[in-house]
């Protein structure tokens, strides 16, 4: 199950914009004697670069997925799993292999590793797993700024639920020949606003996905554009959640456009009439009058295995 889980998650990674990098399965020394109680080498079953919209260089971050089931997922599992892709972190700066093999030789900010566990039983405890993680230690042998980054099912579930909603409305909401659809990455200090396909780290972990996109309204002389600001949004649905998007809208100067779009993820929160009740109470007392048209729709949900497997033609 080690190469399906690994194959689907980098294909969906592939499908937000990232690039797979070089060989797969390639094993690359140890270089440190602290990691010696462990293999003397760290295989890298994936390894692929995004060019980050907050850097000035790529990306380089090292993928590895496990499929278990849930009786073999529990805090030492976990632990091990997020272990063993730190060490390979603090391995690849020496490694010469890893340069040749996977990197190619450019020069790429390698600091990152995701770690998936995707639970395949139909068992997966969303609390329990939020538990293992939370609990994680990470002793960092090198002391330098490694992030290691561990997606469970329901992150995968989201990821998978966001590309097929993009996805779609690319194709029938944003797909006339002078119309577009790009995420969106607002402007930090020492940075400038930037659009895209790509799903970077920072949209991975966030609550609040931003997309801008152009429509064309009417035909012939009397076509009109219309500007369309998105929000993915995957934060809890509660008016005190809502109004923290807006607030975030304001400072990205993100309430311009002619409409804004909300994609509530409503799996597994708030029943629908709570979720009525609570829009329009943001609409009431949070919206000003001038504040331009707000639609809110259900993100459409998909599963991760099936969706990513329907994407590469696959049936496993």
């Amino acid at each position: 199950m080690g190469d399906i889980a690994n194959d689907r998650l980098i294909a969906l990674l592939e499908a937000l914009g990232w690039n797979q990098q070089g060989d797969s399965d390639v094993d690359i020394p140890c270089e440190l004697s602290a990691h010696h109680e462990r293999d003397t080498d760290h295989g890298v079953d994936g390894y692929m670069a995004y060019d980050d919209p907050y850097r000035t260089r790529e990306r380089g971050v090292v993928i590895e997925s496990k499929a278990k089931s849930w009786d073999n997922t529990n805090d030492t599992s976990v632990q091990d799993g997020a272990t063993q892709a730190l060490e390979t972190l603090e391995c690849i700066p020496e490694s010469d292999e890893f340069d040749e093999y996977l990197n190619n030789g450019e020069d790429r900010n390698v600091d990152l590793a995701i770690l998936g566990v995707w639970v395949h039983d139909g068992e997966y405890d969303d609390s329990m797993f939020d538990g293992y993680v939370n609990d994680l230690t990470i002793k960092n042998k090198r002391r330098k700024p490694f992030q290691v980054l561990v997606l469970g099912n329901r992150d995968l579930h989201r990821l998978a639920s966001l590309h097929n909603q993009f996805s779609g409305l690319k194709e029938t909401e944003f797909d006339g020949q002078y119309e577009s659809l790009d995420f969106y990455y607002p402007s930090l200090p020492d940075t400038v606003s930037e659009r895209g396909e790509l799903v970077a780290l920072e949209y991975m972990i966030s609550d609040y996905v931003f997309a801008k996109g152009q429509k064309v309204v009417g035909e012939g002389p009397d076509s009109d554009s219309k500007d369309v600001n998105l929000v993915f949004y995957f934060d809890d649905i509660q008016r005190e959640s809502l109004d923290f998007m807006f607030k975030a809208l304001l400072e990205y100067q993100m309430t311009d456009a002619d409409e804004i779009w909300v994609y509530l993820d409503t799996r597994d929160q708030t029943e629908d009439f709570q979720i009525g009740s609570l829009i329009e109470s943001f609409r009431q007392n949070v919206l000003p009058e001038d504040a331009p048209e707000f639609r809110f729709e259900r993100l459409t949900q998909v599963n991760y295995d099936t969706y990513v497997d329907g994407m590469r033609g696959e049936s496993l």
